[in-house]
């Protein structure tokens, strides 16, 4: 259960770090035994993230336990290059039970670089969390919504790079087809992103793009503008 008064769920942001902190010292022996005991059992989330970005799939899912425990150490772009990794060895499991286990973990690991989204500097990142989570296939409304939150912040400050638009417009495809005709509900922050990738197809001459997206996302919600259905009929 979590201890909403602990330091550690103070400090972390979490409900779950006194969770994790307990999951870490169970695999604290496993990990002793097989790396030794000047290796991975006295690591943290930064040094298990880098390892899982290398190591055999063998010894990534014997420290994975202990690195979704820990994945608050680690730092954000780390952790979404070891999700990145995660992702690539569940494709190419040929065990079906490993390849859950490996999916789960990248879902645990992007959850914590989400949950450190407002963090990230400009909108290139979270456009490569975006693309990081169709990769992977961790397809989450909730997670996605968050993201595009962080991004709008950001496009306040500064404008889609250039070739940006057509990256968000086909990660926003993939999670409409992972949500397998299910409505995928963005708060007001992720439709107005929506209007704002689709203003730049239009800017970029990309009208395919945007008539797609506006498919996609324009029966999702309310008329943007009067006159005009979708999120990408504008704000």
């Amino acid at each position: 259960a979590a201890e909403w008064g602990s330091e550690a769920t103070i400090a972390l942001n979490s409900p779950l770090a006194d969770v994790h902190r307990a999951r870490k010292w169970e695999h604290h022996a496993e990990c002793q035994d097989r790396f030794g005991s000047g290796g991975a059992a006295c690591w943290g989330g930064a040094a298990l993230a880098e390892l899982a970005q290398t190591a055999p799939v063998e010894d990534v899912l014997a420290l994975l336990p202990r690195l979704e425990a820990s994945c608050a150490e680690a730092p954000k772009e780390q952790l979404m290059r070891a999700a990145l990794r995660l992702g690539e060895l569940a494709q190419c499991a040929e065990d079906a039970e490993v390849g859950e286990t490996l999916h789960a973990g990248a879902h645990v690991l992007l959850t914590s670089v989400v949950a450190r989204a407002r963090d990230f500097s400009g909108p290139e990142p979270l456009l490569e969390v975006l693309e990081a989570m169709a990769a992977t296939g961790v397809a989450l409304p909730d997670l996605l919504d968050r993201v595009l939150a962080a991004l709008y912040a950001q496009l306040a400050r500064a404008a889609l790079p250039p070739g940006a638009a057509r990256r968000a417009a086909a990660a926003l495809a993939w999670h409409c087809a992972a949500a397998d005709g299910a409505p995928v509900a963005l708060g007001p922050a992720g439709r107005r992103v929506v209007a704002a990738v689709a203003r730049a197809l239009r800017v970029e001459g990309a009208e395919e793009e945007c008539r797609a997206l506006d498919a996609l996302f324009g029966a999702a919600g309310p008329p943007a503008s009067s006159g005009s259905s979708g999120y990408c009929a504008g704000l």
